[in-house]
């Protein structure tokens, strides 16, 4: 059930990359909601955040996620600037899912459910 693709500029310098875990039994991610949601994860070097290589990886892996999955989620820091692009995107805060992170920072795990016709 896991699914990635790899952003870069040329064979050889990746810029980034996203994927989808699918957590099973006792195994959970940060942002695990259920059983049928896959958590993704999404990074972007430092030096090429800001070109719209995020945008362009969220959107090619959920146009792939939506066919096997009802949604897809993820755990954010809320001090985060990309939270502005997942709710540009559509995914919601999940109510009641803050809790204080590793880094003493609060994190909330968010959704974005695909809309079936």
């Amino acid at each position: 059930g896991d699914l990635g693709y790899v952003a870069s500029i040329d064979d050889k310098s990746h810029t980034g990359a996203a994927w989808l875990r699918l957590w099973l039994g006792e195994e959970k991610g940060f942002g695990y909601v259920n059983d049928e949601i896959p958590e993704l994860a999404i990074a972007v070097l430092p030096d090429y955040r800001g070109q719209g290589i995020g945008t362009k990886l969220l959107r090619h892996i959920l146009g792939t996620a939506k066919i096997n999955y009802p949604a897809v989620s993820l755990s954010v820091q809320a001090n985060n600037p990309v939270v502005r692009l997942y709710e540009r995107t559509g995914f919601m805060k999940v109510p009641g899912s803050e809790v204080v992170n590793r880094a003493g920072e609060v994190s909330f795990n968010i959704v974005y459910e695909f809309v079936r016709s």
